[in-house]
């Protein structure tokens, strides 16, 4: 697991750090007061530190010689200290730090988490970076590098167009207005016909900005604007900022659809994304399968195990569930102990064999529920025959359910 790297004297400010990122972020925190005990945790867990936090004046390293220690072991570092002057800021950037951070008052710890939790998740954050200058692109590419994105390079739009599309999950295209063939605002629009501002940012650049090509930028679909030159903490600000506004659309795009307890899609999301599919079935002439499922004796769980004990039957059954559902399918919790499952991968030959499997796993596995063992066992129906509307298809799919349970439970009626 990674581990942030806290090191400073003050024991106050120390456990005040280790506190409040190990709450908010769920991140390990590893803490040294000197310098000789820092390089010691840095020895012994090695690249499972992604970050360190480093006070300038530690008893045995009065003038920042911990920061020259870390960059030679390659351990990233952002400075966190109570002292500030133009010339000190500037040595510690030209060091190579992520960061450099003054104790002020309490806002300075918040933005401290929200750094650590930046640097933490920006290995997953794709990024590519369109400027037909090499250096420029270099130069752009190495900062972004410094704060651990993952960052792809292209020469001019029609070379990111072709990265955007070998690689999925750009989350930010980094782009100069000025570029051979096509130019910044045309890739921008490009972009922009395929992805919305809140699926992937864009940034534009230009060493000749001003108020109307900035404006012309956004206008064409831009997220933001940053004039060349520009300082490093602005850029990182600013593309921060949007990786931000991104991931936070994100999350309630995910709180909106799936349910909280199972992680599979909810009832109202299932419906969106399934009356889709069956229109386009319905088309194309494909099969359509419809299945729903049921936790028998859900509520003797409860009562014996607890509610506790019940919420973890529902995530382990369901994540058997999700086991099964192929790309394509769709898995949905309805309420309760019932969930569904459509699918056009499946045809009536094959259905019987799929849902039962599903129901030998679920009657096989031994759920661990605080060092207790729970069996559930499911009920399943299923419609095969295609209905006029999907409500038709779900509501024999729950008369298939219900004699299933009428029948004996632990077992597929089609």
């Amino acid at each position: 697991m990674s581990k942030l790297l806290v090191v400073e004297d003050s024991k106050f400010f120390s456990s005040l750090i280790k506190r409040t990122v190990e709450q908010r972020l769920k991140i390990d925190v590893l803490c040294a007061f000197t310098k000789a005990e820092a390089i010691a945790l840095a020895d012994e867990w090695g690249e499972e530190i992604f970050l360190s936090l480093v006070d300038l004046h530690l008893p045995d390293a009065p003038d920042g010689e911990t920061i020259d220690d870390f960059q030679r072991m390659k351990i990233p570092s952002v400075v966190f200290t109570g002292q500030y002057s133009d010339e000190l800021r500037l040595r510690m950037l030209a060091k190579g730090v992520i960061d450099y951070v003054v104790k002020e008052n309490p806002s300075s710890l918040d933005y401290i988490v929200s750094l650590v939790r930046r640097i933490h998740r920006n290995p997953s954050i794709k990024t590519i970076v369109a400027e037909d200058s090499r250096t420029a692109r270099l130069f752009i590419s190495n900062l972004l590098k410094l704060h651990k994105y993952n960052v792809l390079e292209a020469g001019d739009g029609a070379e990111a167009l072709e990265l955007l599309e070998a690689n999925e999950g750009v989350k930010l295209i980094i782009t100069d207005f000025n570029m051979p063939g096509m130019d910044g605002f045309e890739l921008t629009k490009r972009v922009r016909a395929k992805f919305r501002k809140s699926e992937l940012a864009i940034i534009g650049m230009s060493a000749q900005g001003n108020n109307t090509l900035s404006a012309k930028f956004i206008k064409n679909g831009a997220n933001d604007f940053i004039t060349k030159p520009f300082l490093d903490e602005e850029f990182f600000c600013r593309v921060s900022q949007n990786i931000d506004i991104i991931e936070r659309i994100d999350e309630l795009h995910y709180a909106a659809t799936m349910d909280f307890l199972t992680g599979v899609n909810n009832r109202r999301s299932f419906f969106d994304v399934a009356q889709g599919a069956f229109k386009k079935s319905v088309k194309n002439e494909s099969p359509t399968v419809i299945g729903m499922m049921d936790i028998d004796f859900f509520k003797k769980v409860n009562d014996t195990y607890g509610h506790d004990g019940g919420d973890v039957v529902l995530r382990e059954v369901a994540g058997i569930f999700k086991e099964h559902v192929g790309k394509d399918d769709l898995i949905a919790r309805f309420g309760g102990e019932e969930f569904c499952i459509y699918s056009n991968s499946l045809t009536a030959e094959t259905a019987f064999d799929y849902f039962d499997g599903i129901r030998k796993s679920i009657e096989a596995r031994k759920i661990d529920a605080g060092g207790r063992e729970i069996g559930v066992t499911i009920s399943i129906g299923v419609c095969c025959e295609k209905a006029e509307t999907l409500d038709d298809m779900i509501v024999r799919a729950d008369e298939n359910l219900y004699r299933a349970k009428e029948s004996g439970r632990n077992r597929v009626v089609l």
